[in-house]
């Protein structure tokens, strides 16, 4: 799958996953959402914001481990990860109820059934980032589920995979650390140069990634930053998603 078609799942993700336009003040530029019309809503959709961040390491070291064990032949089915990313989900969704139970979120669509969406569009978004890397071999992972990831030929091959996973992860982060600094410094009024923030994470990524040998053809290192970044400008829809107004229009 290449970097394309990726940015086109993820959009389309992005777009099941919102259920209500709201009329509110947007961050506009390439980035979804809207400006947190008060402190309360700032501090829950931070909240929300880094707990999907933690569901998307969870599942990544999932992913990673599974990747490890299917190489050394620890494994030769998908329970044990299946049992783990059931537990990564069990965990961040009782987090996302608790900041509804606490009353920490209560605007209408920070909700229960909205955070659910989000932890399983974070799921499907982890199998196809799964198959980008895990893409060189001759055997498929069991299961099916995981974006056509393969076991790899070769050790030096799977360090390599699993070294660009680090990278990725860490890019996916600082890109979304990147978007917390831009709600909290439109929320307060201060100049921000979003566009930097993005542009450092991104040369970090770039000097780690570069350094690497021993990698597959198929491992588009460079390409990988494209849908990372469509993902995170993209999610921003689904957690900044609260409107000065509290106005909301149904969306087709």
């Amino acid at each position: 799958m290449g970097a394309t078609r990726m940015v086109a799942c993820l959009a389309a993700l992005v777009k099941l996953g919102v259920t209500a336009a709201i009329a509110g003040t947007p961050f506009g530029g390439d980035d979804t959402g809207f400006v947190p019309p008060d402190t309360q809503t700032l501090r829950c959709e931070n909240r929300v914001d880094r707990l999907f961040g933690n569901q998307t390491k969870g599942l990544a070291r999932c992913a990673t481990r599974q990747l490890v064990r299917l190489f050394s032949g620890k494994v030769t089915d998908a329970v044990e990860a299946e049992t783990c990313k059931t537990a990564a989900h069990a965990e961040t969704e009782a987090a996302l109820d608790g900041l509804v139970d606490k009353h920490i979120c209560t605007h209408e669509c920070s909700d229960k059934a909205n955070f659910a969406l989000g932890v399983s569009l974070i799921d499907q978004t982890i199998e196809i980032f799964t198959g980008l890397l895990a893409c060189e071999g001759t055997k498929p992972w069991p299961g099916g589920d995981d974006g056509g990831a393969k076991i790899p030929s070769t050790r030096k091959i799977l360090r390599c995979e699993l070294r660009v996973g680090e990278a990725a992860l860490e890019l996916s982060a600082a890109e979304d650390h990147c978007q917390r600094k831009l709600a909290d410094s439109r929320f307060k009024n201060r100049p921000f140069d979003e566009d930097a923030c993005h542009a450092a994470a991104e040369a970090r990524y770039d000097r780690a990634v570069a350094k690497l040998r021993n990698c597959p053809r198929c491992l588009n290192r460079s390409g990988l930053k494209v849908p990372i970044r469509a993902f995170v400008d993209g999610d921003n829809q689904g957690i900044y998603c609260a409107s000065p107004s509290g106005a909301f229009t149904d969306r087709p």
